[in-house]
C-alpha cells in the first residue's frame, strides 16, 4: 500500500495481484476467477474490498439518497470523533453498508427520514436482515448487518482466506466470527487487542466477507453507542424536521472542553521509528490500559482524539547530542474520571494516567516518549517536554 496526501486529503493506494497472464481490454474485475484462482491472501482481501464497493453500487438503490445519507453520516461520525477504523471506530466501509441497508428498506424516503430511521434502527435494532434466504429481525448488536447472502462457491480461495462466518448457537442464535479455525496466537492477539469482532458486525458483500468493524472493542463500542443515543435524543426533541436539528446533530465535539484530563503521546520522528505503526498500536495500548483499570471503576471514558495529529518540536532528555531538540508526532487522549477530585488526589490521578505498564514493552523500545497533562486547557502551541 502506498500512502499519499493530495491537497490535504489522505489517499491509500492498494495493490493486488491478478492471476492472469494477460489483462484484456474487456477485463472484468467482478470475474470470480480473480478471487478463486488467486494465491495471494493480501491480494484477495484487497480485491474483495473493491468488489464489495461495486456490489453496493450495482444494487437497485436510490443512488441520490444513498450518497447523501452516506455523506451526512460520515460528517456526523467525523465531527463526533467516532470515525477511524485504526482507532476502533466506524469507517467509510461500515457507513456505506449501513447506508445501503437503510436505502434498501426505505428506497423512496427523503434524506431527513432516512437519517432519522438510521439512528432509530441502529439504536433499537428494529429492522430485518437477509441471510440464508430468511428474513431475520435485527435485535441489536452483536448480530450482524448484511446486505445479501453469504457466498459459498469459492472453495480454493477458502484455503487461503477465511471469510466471516455465521454460527447459529442453539442457546441464543448469536452471530459471531468463526474462531474455531483461528490459531492460539491469533486468539491471544485478539484478547490483547480486545477486537474479536463480537462488539459490532457490519459485513461486506462478496467473498471473502469481512467484518468492517472488527477493530471495535467494548470501550470504543461504548463511545459509538453514546453518540448514537445522543443523535436519537436530538431527533426526538421535536416532531418537526428543522434545519437546526441537523446542525446540532453534526455539531463538532469540543474535545478540549469535553474531557477533564489529557494524555499526550509523542512519537519521536527518526529513521528507526515508524510512527504510523505506533498509531495503529495506540488502540491496543488504550484498550489494555482501560481494561487494567476497569475493576477500580475510576475511568468513566477515554478517547483517542481521532481528528488531531500534529508534528511538533519536542525535547529528548536522553539525547547525547548538543541539541536535544527533535521532532515528534503528537496524539492526544482525552480522559474523564468517575471520581471527583475531592476523592482522589493529584498523585493518584497521575499514577492512574501513567501508561508505564502498558507502554514499557512497546514505545520505549522504539524510542517514543509521552507526557501527561492534567488540566482542562492545553496550549498546543507551546514546546512539548
Amino acid at each position: 500500500m502506498i500512502e499519499l496526501k493530495i491537497d490535504g486529503i489522505d489517499v491509500d493506494l492498494i495493490y493486488a495481484q491478478i492471476p492472469f497472464k494477460n489483462v484484456t481490454n474487456n477485463f472484468d474485475i467482478m470475474n470470480n476467477e480473480i478471487i478463486e484462482e488467486n494465491k495471494n491472501k493480501q491480494s484477495i482481501l484487497a480485491l474483495a474490498g473493491f468488489r464489495s464497493t461495486i456490489k453496493i453500487k450495482e444494487m437497485n438503490l436510490n443512488q441520490k439518497l444513498f450518497i447523501s445519507l452516506m455523506r451526512f453520516l460520515k460528517i456526523w461520525a467525523k465531527n463526533r470523533l467516532i470515525y477511524s477504523n485504526i482507532a476502533g471506530y466506524l469507517s467509510g466501509s461500515s457507513l456505506a453498508i449501513m447506508s445501503a441497508k437503510i436505502c434498501i428498506i426505505y428506497p423512496n424516503a427523503s434524506l431527513p427520514i432516512a437519517i432519522k430511521q438510521f439512528f432509530i434502527f441502529i439504536n433499537y435494532g428494529y429492522f430485518y436482515i437477509f441471510l440464508e434466504k430468511y428474513f431475520i429481525l435485527f435485535r441489536g448488536w452483536p448480530q450482524p448487518i448484511l446486505l445479501n447472502e453469504l457466498e459459498n462457491e469459492f472453495k480454493k480461495a477458502k484455503e487461503i482466506v477465511e471469510p466471516w462466518k455465521w454460527i447459529n448457537k442453539e442457546d441464543n442464535s448469536e452471530f459471531e466470527n468463526d474462531s474455531e479455525t483461528d490459531s492460539n496466537d491469533e486468539l491471544l492477539e485478539e484478547e490483547k487487542e480486545g477486537n474479536d469482532g463480537k462488539q459490532m458486525s457490519i459485513i461486506t458483500s462478496g467473498f471473502p466477507e469481512q467484518n468492517t468493524t472488527f477493530n471495535v472493542n467494548k470501550f470504543t463500542f461504548k463511545r459509538i453507542i453514546k453518540e448514537i443515543k445522543r443523535a436519537n435524543e436530538i431527533i426526538n426533541k421535536t416532531n418537526n424536521v428543522q434545519e437546526s436539528i441537523w446542525e446540532e446533530l453534526i455539531e463538532k465535539l469540543n474535545w478540549e472542553n469535553n474531557y477533564e484530563y489529557f494524555i499526550l503521546i509523542l512519537c519521536k520522528l527518526n529513521e528507526n521509528v515508524n510512527c504510523n505503526k505506533q498509531k495503529v498500536l495506540l488502540r491496543t495500548y488504550l484498550y489494555n490500559w482501560e481494561k487494567e483499570n476497569e475493576q477500580n471503576n475510576l475511568i468513566k471514558e477515554s478517547q483517542l482524539i481521532t481528528n488531531y495529529e500534529k508534528n511538533v518540536e519536542c525535547f529528548d532528555k536522553n539525547s547525547k547530542r548538543e541539541s536535544s531538540l527533535t521532532f515528534c508526532k503528537l496524539w492526544i487522549i482525552g480522559v474523564n474520571l468517575n471520581s471527583s477530585k475531592e476523592k482522589i488526589n493529584d498523585n493518584q490521578i497521575e499514577q492512574l494516567l501513567t501508561f508505564d505498564n502498558i507502554f514499557k514493552n512497546y514505545l520505549t523500545k522504539s524510542g517514543s516518549v509521552y507526557s501527561i497533562f492534567t488540566n482542562n486547557k492545553i496550549d498546543l502551541n507551546k514546546e512539548i517536554y
